[in-house]
């Protein structure tokens, strides 16, 4: 819920479990809506989602008791 009030208000984020050979707990996506919009009025790109991705999403989610760590994979890294 911490991470939710930072993020594009047309963005759901969505929490699944998992069970894989890596033993993740969880699995989710950072999603824009088709309609959805930058405060500049452009739209979000994979790059844009991975950015805050890498910046927002998973720095707070680091932070919380139980997590040691947060694995990013797709979309497009900036350079």
């Amino acid at each position: 819920q911490q991470v939710k009030s930072q993020l594009p208000a047309d963005l759901e984020p969505q929490l699944g479990p998992i069970a894989t050979g890596l033993g993740e707990i969880f699995m989710y996506t950072v999603e824009a809506k088709a309609n959805a919009r930058k405060p500049d009025g452009s739209a979000w790109t994979a790059t844009d989602l991975r950015t805050l991705q890498d910046w927002v999403v998973r720095p707070q989610l680091r932070n919380v008791p139980g997590v040691t760590e947060v694995n990013t994979i797709g979309g497009y890294a900036r350079q």
